[in-house]
């Protein structure tokens, strides 16, 4: 019995430049697709309104521009939620 080759991957020449644009663009779909997910939810599950889903979403982006900005990391994100909370998230 013959085996089927495997095809073989092809290299894709692509400048730093235009790779930031992709990951750019995931990680904000990325995004874009949890906030809906936990808007939705928070308004569902505790019948919150349009300005306190507005008020979540503003803080939210805030806290993603300090990550962006290097200003703090997820793992600082992480150790606050559970200092505050107790809610342990493992974070890499």
């Amino acid at each position: 019995m013959k085996r089927v080759k495997k095809p073989k991957t092809q290299k894709i020449p692509m400048t730093a430049k235009e790779l930031d644009a992709i990951r750019k663009e995931v990680t904000e779909e990325a995004v874009g697709t949890a906030s809906l997910l936990y808007m939705t939810a928070m308004k569902d599950e505790f019948g919150y309104e349009f300005e306190e889903v507005e008020r979540v979403f503003i803080r939210a982006t805030r806290y993603a521009r300090y990550i962006e900005e290097h200003v703090a990391s997820m793992k600082d994100l992480a150790k606050t939620l559970e200092k505050d909370t107790g809610i342990k998230i493992k974070w890499r």
